[in-house]
């Protein structure tokens, strides 16, 4: 399948890897990547389709996944990120590129806010990352880098504890989680209400009004 097109940064082409959460099938909270990189990105306006992006590692991203990092951390840990406001097409967009210590922290998911596996979907996205990450091609192709050295020996001998205590925790991740479907009549203002609670799981409803009355700060819903 081809992938979708979502943003065009510095000439590089951002493709959607998986919608981690939705509004309406809109995504609000997702990973795309390009090339080589990984992006988080948050919708901060859906009526303006207003747009936060970072880019970040395959270790942030692995802990974004598996709740050892928070949603809100995932942009803060970054030294930058991009304003992004949709256009009529993608080569319209406004984009504006700006240091993290000026992003406007209110539009953020809040703090001690993780993520959770919660479809199928998802959690196939998650093992197949997996599946990339753990992987021993990747110590592979550390290990052919040129300027290999003592730092560099330093990273992978601290990607294997990582990885030895992932191998570990997967067998009990898959008896621990339980894969559902949630209900899209639940009502969204509930969900809303439930958001200055961290670890708290949103769901959703069609009423788009009702959202939007409601400041953004997204938790851990993912569709």
């Amino acid at each position: 399948m081809e992938k979708e097109l979502c943003f065009n940064i510095e000439g590089n082409k951002l493709y959607l890897e998986q919608a981690l959460v939705d509004y309406n099938d809109i995504p609000i909270f997702f990973v795309c990547k390009d090339d080589e990189t990984y992006y988080v990105v948050l919708c901060s306006d859906i009526e303006e389709l207003s747009y936060i992006v970072v880019n970040l590692s395959e270790l942030e991203l692995y802990n974004l996944l598996h709740g050892k990092l928070s949603m809100r951390e995932v942009f803060t840990k970054q030294p930058k990120y991009w304003e992004i406001i949709s256009g009529e097409e993608i080569e319209s967009d406004t984009v504006i590129c700006k240091h993290i210590e000026g992003i406007d922290c209110s539009v953020l998911p809040q703090e001690g806010a993780y993520f959770e596996i919660l479809t199928d979907e998802v959690s196939s996205y998650v093992k197949k990352f997996d599946n990339m990450f753990l992987s021993t091609e990747r110590f592979e192709d550390l290990l052919q880098k040129p300027d290999y050295n003592e730092n560099l020996l330093n990273e992978i001998l601290e990607n294997s504890l990582e990885f030895m205590e992932r191998f570990v925790e997967l067998w009990d991740c898959q008896q621990r989680i339980s894969v559902g479907f949630q209900s899209n009549d639940i009502a969204y203002g509930e969900t809303m209400d439930a958001m200055s609670n961290p670890n708290t799981i949103i769901t959703k409803q069609e009423n788009y009004e009702e959202w939007m009355s409601t400041d953004i700060n997204i938790l851990a819903y993912a569709a």
